[in-house]
């Protein structure tokens, strides 16, 4: 009993202001293990799309997995994973918001994404279980014309499209498709034939095999192919002799494999491992050149490939009123780029070689004192973050008769940090520090509503983990004279990020 109250008190003291939450009724104790996104070096996340997860197209998650750092999580996460979905599930459905951090410039849930649809179904069949997940606008899309002799034109098209679909058998395992079309394609024309640019981001596309046990294990195995954006340049010209020049830009292709595996130790334990691999194309031109003299110009650029590791280690605990649990995680890439230009242009440069190893512990914790009503709170903390940066072969000069090679290398150390930034809402000065809270609702049974709470918790109060302090929020002392001035500072800028299940 004593080694169970002093590892309870140690979570609370870590995790900050436990005091305030609640325990979600129905999920499992050991829940679903999420990707350690939070533990995950971010130049291995950000290479070319990142090393892990770089082909899923599920945004959402839910708010028991978001506020808890992936301790605990829900239907939301569960039901369009290939080892996690539940075949007697039903049917499911649910609309949902969006974490942080998916979105470009987004630095906090309060920013507008671009997706004006997110939702999910899950339906158990008589032969086997569909899942479905859908985000996106479909598309926008501009055009114009000069009006007159329509020599000039221009149109702009954003298709924003991601799905995912899931069909899980009784002998075969579970299968799952991925495909991302957040993309766009750009053209315009000057003078009719006298210049034309047209520009297209591809999508991508990947498989998942899994939702079987070998050996107590739980495996899985993705392949997913990103497609390679296309620039094409044309005009007329009367310059040199060439009465017409055209040009092909082709960036940004790969093939990625991951696979991964799960073992459950016990009723409360478990561990995990990926190993993911990502070969980057090179990117090529080719066409003719804007001078009769050197002709056509045609060459690759670059390429490379990166290889990433992670593992975790999960344990929760239930106590009845209060569930809590941690999970350490380790993770490490190396990144290797090959800048060497092949063709004409020909120059041969130094490459890059990238190497990061980094740690951190994620805990969550969740208190349940009435049964239809749950609060939950986590933090993510950085143990370790070393990186490495070498650079191999090529010449300091690219150019004739320079043959020194490149011996620059860099690297850094960082220790301690804390890592919550899918929460921290408007003007919060602590940074990534805060704690933040979400809270889900069961008014009947199946149904359940999820909120983050941060941005009118702020108002009241402020929790710092780096100083373990709580400070008043904006909200105290401003002027209750008048009632509704008073109201709209404590209610102005509220924002709640959404989830809607209900499985039946």
């Amino acid at each position: 009993m004593k080694r169970i109250f002093f590892l309870l008190l140690a979570a609370l003291v870590i995790s900050g202001a436990a005091w305030a939450q609640m325990t979600e009724p129905g999920v499992p104790t050991v829940p679903s293990p999420l990707p350690l996104s939070n533990n995950i070096p971010s130049a291995i996340r950000e290479y070319q799309g990142g090393l892990f997860d770089a082909f899923d197209a599920v945004l959402t998650t839910s708010t028991e997995a978001r506020y808890s750092a992936g301790i605990f999580g829900s239907d939301i996460d569960d039901y369009i994973t290939v080892n996690w979905y539940d075949p007697e599930i039903g049917t499911f459905v649910f609309l949902g918001g969006f974490p942080s951090g998916n979105f470009v410039d987004q630095t906090d849930f309060v920013t507008p994404n671009p997706y004006t649809l997110n939702f999910g179904l899950g339906k158990t069949l008589s032969m086997f279980t569909l899942g479905v997940y859908y985000a996106g606008s479909l598309v926008d899309a501009t055009g114009s014309d000069d009006g007159a002799t329509k020599e000039t034109k221009a149109s702009d098209t954003a298709w924003k499209n991601q799905l995912a679909v899931l069909v899980g058998t009784k002998g075969f395992g579970a299968f799952r498709v991925d495909f991302i079309l957040n993309t766009q394609t750009k053209d315009s024309s000057y003078g009719g034939k006298q210049g034309n640019m047209s520009r297209i981001d591809a999508p991508s596309v990947a498989l998942t095999w899994g939702g079987i046990q070998l050996l107590g294990m739980d495996p899985y195995v993705t392949v997913g192919y990103k497609f390679a954006d296309k620039y094409i340049f044309s005009n007329e010209s009367a310059a040199a002799g060439i009465s017409h020049r055209e040009s092909t830009y082709t960036a940004k292709s790969y093939l990625g494999f991951q696979a991964g595996v799960n073992y459950d130790l016990d009723a409360n334990s478990s561990v995990s491992g990926d190993l993911a691999f990502k070969g980057v194309f090179g990117d090529s031109h080719k066409g003719d050149d804007v001078t009769a003299a050197t002709g056509k110009v045609n060459w690759t650029n670059g390429g490379g490939f990166g290889i990433g590791l992670r593992g975790s280690y999960k344990y929760t605990m239930d106590l009845g009123m209060v569930a809590f649990g941690f999970s350490p995680g380790l993770a490490l890439g190396y990144v290797n780029t090959n800048n060497d230009v092949t063709g004409t242009p020909k120059g041969t440069h130094p490459a890059p070689n990238y190497f990061q190893l980094a740690s951190g512990v994620d805990l969550g914790i969740k208190v349940q004192p009435v049964e239809k009503v749950a609060l939950f709170t986590g933090a993510s903390l950085r143990l370790l973050d070393w990186r490495m940066l070498s650079y191999s072969g090529g010449k300091k000069t690219p150019g004739a008769g320079d043959s020194a090679e490149n011996k620059r290398s860099y690297w850094s150390l960082n220790g301690f940090a804390w890592d919550s930034d899918p929460w921290n809402s408007k003007g919060n000065k602590y940074g990534n520090s805060t704690l933040g809270f979400g809270m889900t609702l069961t008014p009947a049974q199946g149904l359940v509503f999820g909120c983050g709470l941060n941005t009118f918790l702020d108002k009241l109060f402020i929790i710092s983990l780096t100083d373990l302090t709580v400070e008043s929020g904006s909200f105290w002392g401003k002027d209750a004279g008048n009632v509704g001035t008073f109201a709209s500072y404590l209610f102005q800028d509220l924002v709640f990020d959404l989830t809607i299940s209900y499985k039946f």
